[in-house]
């Protein structure tokens, strides 16, 4: 079963749009107290831009376990900044670890 349905080319054609957009710059405006959920991490690539940014606690959501092994690398040293969660949001994904959006916030105490 594939995650996705969408082919190379409309996934290249999004990731323009969004660059175009300046869609990825919100980590300019992170304060050190913000709480940051990356949904969708991959290999935590904006999870690291809000953590140097000095925001006070990332969450982490990426049910791939491949990617897990990279995000743990690329936020090594960050301590309890971090909060890894090997979960897909949602209740109809592709994955096996899936929850919904409710059940994170109230899961992991998010006010």
């Amino acid at each position: 079963m594939s995650c996705t349905s969408m082919s190379i080319d409309e996934i290249l054609q999004a990731w323009t749009r969004m660059a175009l957009n300046n869609a990825y710059s919100w980590w300019q405006d992170i304060l050190p107290e913000d709480i940051v959920v990356d949904i969708g991490s991959g290999a935590g690539w904006f999870a690291c831009q809000a953590l140097d940014r000095g925001a006070d606690k990332v969450y982490i959501i990426e049910p791939n376990p491949a990617a897990l092994y990279d995000i743990e690398k690329n936020t090594e040293g960050a301590g309890d900044r971090v909060v890894i969660v090997p979960y897909a949001i949602g209740s109809n994904t592709c994955f096996e670890n899936q929850m919904t959006w409710m059940d994170f916030v109230k899961d992991y105490g998010i006010d």
